[in-house]
């Protein structure tokens, strides 16, 4: 079986609030989630799906730093 896993970083620290389930089937583009400014809970970055494929493994606290793999995929 020939899959992938793709990961999906983030470029700002802050608060992460997923979107999207482990398991979960996703297309190119669909939001995935967002990071929050943690002190002025301000919107900083949305995370997007960069290829079509299922969520194999997501971030599950409630912070994170830049240049972290929050999310993979299996396309």
């Amino acid at each position: 079986m020939d899959t992938e896993l793709v990961s999906v970083r983030t470029s700002e620290s802050g608060v992460f609030e997923p979107l999207v389930k482990a398991g979960e089937e996703v297309r190119v583009g669909q939001p995935l989630a967002n990071i929050i400014h943690s002190y002025e809970s301000e919107l900083i970055e949305t995370l997007y799906a960069p290829v079509d494929g299922r969520i194999f493994f997501i971030h599950n606290a409630p912070l994170t730093y830049a240049n972290t793999a929050v999310i993979k995929l299996v396309r």
